[in-house]
């Protein structure tokens, strides 16, 4: 719940929900949201009601309210697609604030579409949770857009066909070198293989490489040590000011938020923090896998093949 010191926004961000013109119960949703009313699965752990906290859409943190309005990478997954504009602004770790900082500044039609798609995610969570139903997130985009419509809202801003605009990547700024990091993982054999491939602000390929690793723990550490052969990887190459981008939320918002715990991530995560020092400028950027696809497909070498390789 939003604490008492963030009491201003509180009141503004319930007002604004209460203005928008759609139906009562999705306003009602995501009151419930904000008000932690809902049976996410830390509540039923804390009453005894069940052992497993864990998102049941990403599967890779407990599903608290935190998570829910802000932390589920399948979430931010379905806002890309929506192509709905958020403001990330300063990641903290409270992501109810993180949400309600994002939802006060967005104009009034991306409000709609923010608070529709709280509500579409779990009724289909729902969907998922009790009656097993898969989880397809092209369904529940599908779903939505068709919702919108009839609210007469959603334009052509919100409707593009396909992945036309949603699964492009984005050039940095100039001066600005963009490594987009990813990971390929045998749980069989916990080897993994990181990959990174460095582009500039013209999109034009500064350089390349894959690198292997034994003894990989899970697929989370794959993702962190791939993230730390990029800032490896631009350090050596002279790069001075710098984008990491990744398609794993976890690791990214470990970096963001740069706070110490004894998650098997930290030891990593610090030390690539460390590394950042050398830099001038180091940014983190969560993107979706469609637009990190060069990179994973890069990961994604066979495995016989010779490693490292640099391009």
């Amino acid at each position: 719940m939003i604490q008492p010191t963030d009491s201003g926004n509180y009141s503004k961000t319930f007002t604004s929900i209460w203005d928008l013109q759609i139906l009562a119960k999705i306003k009602i949703h995501l009151w419930r949201l904000l008000k932690n009313y809902v049976p996410r699965f830390m509540n039923l752990v804390k009453k005894r009601l069940r052992a497993d906290s864990a998102c049941p859409l990403c599967k890779s943190e407990p599903e608290d309210s935190h998570h829910i309005l802000w932390y589920c990478s399948v979430l931010w997954q379905l806002w890309f697609q929506l192509n709905l504009v958020v403001d990330f602004g300063a990641f903290t770790s409270d992501g109810i604030a993180n949400f309600v900082s994002a939802f006060l500044v967005m104009d009034t039609d991306s409000k709609k579409l923010c608070a529709i798609s709280f509500w579409a995610l779990w009724y289909k969570r729902n969907k998922l949770v009790n009656e097993g139903l898969n989880f397809e997130l092209h369904e529940l985009v599908g779903f939505i857009q068709s919702y919108g419509q009839d609210l007469s809202f959603i334009k052509t801003k919100y409707l593009t066909t396909g992945m036309q605009r949603n699964g492009l990547w984005r050039p940095p700024k100039p001066g600005i070198i963009k490594l987009n990091f990813d990971a390929s993982f045998a749980s069989n054999s916990n080897f993994s293989i990181s990959a990174v491939l460095a582009r500039d602000s013209e999109g034009l390929i500064m350089g390349a490489c894959t690198y292997s690793l034994e003894d990989v723990v899970d697929a989370f550490v794959a993702e962190a040590r791939a993230c730390e052969r990029a800032l490896y990887f631009a350090r050596d190459m002279g790069f001075r000011k710098v984008v990491l981008e990744g398609d794993s939320l976890t690791v990214i918002k470990k970096l963001k938020t740069n706070i110490t715990d004894r998650s098997v991530l930290n030891p990593i995560s610090q030390h690539i923090l460390v590394l950042a020092e050398d830099f001038e400028e180091v940014t983190y950027n969560f993107v979706p896998r469609e637009v990190n696809r060069a990179a994973h497909e890069l990961a994604m070498v066979d495995w016989n093949q010779k490693l490292p390789c640099f391009w």
